[in-house]
């Protein structure tokens, strides 16, 4: 799955990094059924804490679908 975040002077590693996140937990959404728990690995510190701290740095727009489509698969019980 391709996904393009940007042209190459503005895209961040950063953004990626979330918009990585987004990905998979739409993957997740998708294709996981029933199951109750899901488990996403990235080494992005900083991708890790705005996920689970959103405040004001960069990347507003990706944490607040992030944080969406979290709280969806919450919803459905995961």
């Amino acid at each position: 799955m391709n996904l393009l975040v940007g042209i190459d002077t503005r895209a961040t590693v950063y953004a990626a990094e979330l918009h990585g996140l987004v990905l998979a937990t739409s993957i997740a959404g998708q294709h996981l059924g029933q199951k109750t728990s899901l488990i996403i690995f990235t080494d992005n510190q900083a991708a890790i804490i705005s996920s689970s701290e959103p405040d004001t740095q960069s990347g507003q727009g990706i944490l607040r679908i992030l944080a969406i489509k979290m709280d969806i698969l919450r919803w459905r019980g995961m």
